[in-house]
């Protein structure tokens, strides 16, 4: 059905482009009535000084920063549709898109237009982040020994979608899928793009805590297929919103990274090496037949 045979679809995107408009006009304005032929304040530190010095001047920047904000609505929206709507195979051919394209289009227009350096897509000094990588590595590989030798512990770590892979689709999953098309996109997302437009229209700590809270919605979709095979409703329910909630702490120390280490990278190995090695042991949890005792 064409967009203009579905009225739902263009009231949304009526909305969205009304919403943006509204919001773009509303900044522009602010920002006209404070500078005077002056540079704009802006809250994201250095930010006014280095759109100044570009030349593509304050209105630019948050005029795309009002754009962001109803993307990332709209696309975290559109993929909880994907996964409450889509049966599971088509489901894990969507989701990805989304999220890669989504993200892959904004990231990539903004470094174009902005410059790498000021989203954070620059790499200064790998030391932190190959630091934090271990760190993660050795932190998460630790636990996931000692809830592999208890059964209870290894029956939630379990997760039969990773045991369905096959050891191509495992080896797919875990060097591809997981840290280029998860985490570095999400990363220069959330982290590179939408923290550098929240940094330049709100003060640090708000922008900082809107950040971690859209990254926690973001993952609203992913929980409700994690939890698909589960019968009660409240008991999903609660499993979703506990995701989302830990999703959103996550959130917020990845952007305090991302703050410390001047760049994406540090949050990218931690989100990267977090989720890989999550996957290697939930992929042995599940696999009981490794697990297993030798017979004699």
């Amino acid at each position: 059905m064409s967009a203009a045979g579905n009225p739902w679809r263009v009231s949304l995107w009526t909305s969205l482009w009304r919403w943006s408009h509204h919001v773009s006009r509303a900044i522009s304005s602010r920002a006209d009535s404070h500078s005077s032929g002056k540079r704009v304040r802006l809250h994201g530190a250095g930010l006014g000084n280095q759109l100044n010095r570009t030349g593509l001047g304050s209105r630019t920047f948050m005029t795309f920063a009002a754009v962001v904000g109803p993307l990332v609505a709209f696309a975290a929206a559109f993929q909880t549709l994907v996964f409450l709507v889509l049966p599971s195979r088509l489901r894990s051919i969507w989701a990805p898109m989304t999220i890669g394209t989504v993200g892959a289009m904004v990231t990539l227009g903004a470094a174009l237009v902005f410059g790498f350096d000021r989203i954070g897509l620059r790499l200064a000094d790998p030391g932190p982040a190959f630091l934090w990588a271990g760190g993660t590595l050795l932190a998460v590989a630790s636990v996931g020994i000692v809830m592999l030798k208890s059964s209870p512990l290894r029956e939630r770590l379990s997760d039969p979608r990773v045991a369905a892979w096959t050891n191509r689709g495992a080896v797919s999953h875990i060097l591809f899928r997981i840290p280029l098309m998860t985490a570095l996109i999400e990363e220069a997302f959330f982290r590179g793009v939408l923290h550098a437009t929240l940094m330049a229209v709100y003060p640090p700590s708000v922008a900082m805590a809107l950040g971690a809270v859209l990254f926690g919605l973001w993952h609203i979709g992913p929980a409700i297929d994690e939890t698909e095979s589960q019968t009660g409703g409240p008991a999903r329910s609660l499993k979703v919103a506990l995701t989302v909630v830990a999703t959103t702490v996550a959130g917020a120390g990845l952007v305090w990274l991302r703050v410390e280490t001047g760049s994406i990278w540090a949050p990218f190995a931690v989100h990267a090496a977090l989720n890989m090695t999550m996957a290697i042991f939930a992929r042995i949890a599940s696999r009981t037949d490794w697990l297993a005792p030798a017979r004699v």
